[in-house]
């Protein structure tokens, strides 16, 4: 299995609004290239990896904030990568636990 390497430059904040909503917020250092956007996963487990069997949600290149709709009641994790091409090569941020309600 490939190591996951956890960029400790990205940080990841969520907050349940309800009606299984989840608003995420993020930040990003100045240096770096964040040309093909970003991509958050999500689990039931802790520190989630986009691997094909998580959900995941792309966006584009100057978003820093996004509202995540359709999510299960329940405790979800969610981690954020920045994307080189379609890949999440150069690590993941923090692990955020969100109760969606």
């Amino acid at each position: 299995a490939d190591d996951v390497v956890t960029d400790s430059n990205l940080t990841l904040s969520a907050e349940a609004l309800g009606n299984g909503e989840v608003k995420l917020m993020w930040s990003v250092p100045e240096d770096v290239d964040t040309t093909d956007g970003f991509r958050v996963v999500r689990s039931k487990t802790e520190n989630p990896v986009h691997d094909g069997k998580n959900y995941w949600y792309k966006m584009n290149t100057v978003r820093r904030e996004m509202v995540w709709k359709g999510i299960p009641v329940g405790t979800h994790h969610m981690r954020l990568c920045v994307l080189d091409g379609e890949e999440c090569t150069t690590g993941y941020s923090n692990d955020v636990t969100v109760e969606v309600k």
